[in-house]
């Protein structure tokens, strides 16, 4: 991968992806409450044999995961509000060009950053 602002997560991230997991919960679909740390590695564990995993961090500030076609994105608390989730959804479409995303209506933050992701992509010649 060229573009040094969006790198492969690793097994070093394990525990920042944790803590990002775990201040953002409720909006997830899967994740009903925090993560010991022992159930977390076992979960990451299970996906680095997964072929439908890649994870990925943007300029050390979103934290983003597509599984099986659907994605997600995580942005560090100090970092939201700014784009760098759409900035990080755009770079992602120039990986991955199919999949999809589930938004919790009570994130207004993620319907904005899709729709803004989308009018970018869209409208460039990525």
């Amino acid at each position: 991968m060229k573009d040094k602002k969006f790198r492969l997560a690793t097994r070093k991230d394990w525990d920042e992806i944790l803590r990002l997991r775990n201040c953002s919960f409720e909006f997830f679909k899967d994740q009903k409450k925090p993560l010991t740390k022992k159930e977390h590695y076992k979960y990451m564990d299970e996906q680095t044999k997964n072929t439908n995993f890649y994870h990925y961090f943007y300029e050390e500030k979103v934290y983003v995961v597509l599984k099986n076609g659907h994605v997600s994105v995580i942005t560090k608390p100090e970092f939201r509000n700014h784009g760098f989730g759409v900035l990080a959804l755009v770079e992602l479409c120039k990986l991955h060009q199919n999949f999809t995303a589930t938004i919790n209506i009570k994130n207004t933050a993620s319907f904005k950053m899709c729709y803004e992701a989308s009018k970018i992509f869209i409208n460039s010649n990525l």
